[in-house]
């Protein structure tokens, strides 16, 4: 199980999802206007069930994950 976090140009979204035994479910998303073939930087911060993502310092996703993987 684990989660994945990242943003698709071509969509224009942003999104974090958990994955388990195989499954992926959608958490949170944003919108995201990206240029494709650039670099970004995302931070992932998991405390608990609290995940937060940040795309590049400035749009950012907040979930909780109750079934989630725990530490």
């Amino acid at each position: 199980d684990y989660y994945v976090c990242r943003v698709n140009p071509l969509e224009r979204n942003f999104r974090v999802y958990r994955v388990s035994g195989g499954v992926r479910r959608q958490l949170a998303t944003a919108l995201a206007e990206v240029a494709p073939g650039s670099w970004h930087v995302i931070e992932v911060e998991v405390d608990g069930e609290r995940i937060r993502c940040t795309l590049d310092g400035s749009i950012t996703l907040e979930a909780r994950d109750l079934d989630g993987p725990r530490e």
